[in-house]
């Protein structure tokens, strides 16, 4: 009886010796899928192996503008551009522009390609400017264009005239610092007017524009004088 069951023990170990490599095969192949399974799952998690989200941002269109006005050029970029929101204050619109070419550019880069400072010769500049403003709830900023005109100030000088042929003709020097003084009145910029009576000398401190003024008020009166006639001794009370 013993050899049997010692047969049987080898039998068993036999089996088993042969068994064991699948058994093992399936493991290792159970355990990969495991693994593949949780790597797959963490990159869900983690948005890894998902195809990128769209890009979003500002509409780009291309612009061939010929030159114009900037009325104009606005009005090409809507076309370009339906829903942009562009305002243009007076001023700005009749602004000249030489061509303009301008790819893959948004509403914003467009009019700011046009921003402009022009110094004068006078001192003055003028500006053509762009101002950007965020709509709350609105997909599109609305744009302003604006123009602005800072001038210098004018220079002021002293010019003194001598009247005594006025006097001397029969005007008194009322009646003419009265016709100088209501052509003053016109020009907001301040002026200061003297009179110097021993000397008949008219001392006028003004702008260029003020002191033309003056000159030509008092030649007029004295060349028209003589032609009053009858009337010059109304008009010297």
């Amino acid at each position: 009886m013993p050899r049997p069951t010692r047969f049987l023990h080898l039998a068993a170990a036999c089996l088993a010796l042969a068994v064991a490599p699948a058994l093992f095969a399936q493991e290792v192949e159970a355990n990969q899928q495991a693994g593949r399974d949780g790597a797959a799952g963490n990159q869900a998690r983690s948005g890894q192996g998902q195809p990128p989200a769209a890009a979003t941002g500002p509409a780009r269109f291309d612009l061939d503008f010929p030159g114009g006005t900037v009325e104009e050029y606005v009005a090409a970029i809507r076309r370009a551009h339906p829903p942009a929101n562009i305002v243009v204050l007076a001023g700005a619109g009749a602004w000249g522009l030489p061509p303009v070419r301008l790819q893959n550019v948004t509403v914003a880069a467009s009019l700011d390609t046009i921003q402009q400072e022009v110094m004068h010769p006078d001192g003055g500049m003028s500006l053509l400017t762009m101002r950007e403003s965020r709509v709350l709830g609105g997909d599109e900023p609305v744009y302003t264009m604006s123009f602005n005109s800072m001038g210098r100030a004018p220079k002021v000088r002293t010019r003194v005239w001598t009247i005594s042929s006025h006097i001397a003709a029969g005007i008194t020097p009322s009646a003419l610092l009265g016709a100088v003084e209501a052509s003053l009145e016109l020009d907001p910029s301040a002026s200061t007017i003297r009179y110097h009576e021993p000397t008949a000398l008219l001392i006028v401190r003004g702008t260029e524009d003020q002191l033309d003024v003056v000159e030509h008020v008092l030649v007029e009166v004295i060349n028209t004088w003589a032609t009053l006639g009858e009337h010059a001794d109304d008009l010297a009370d």
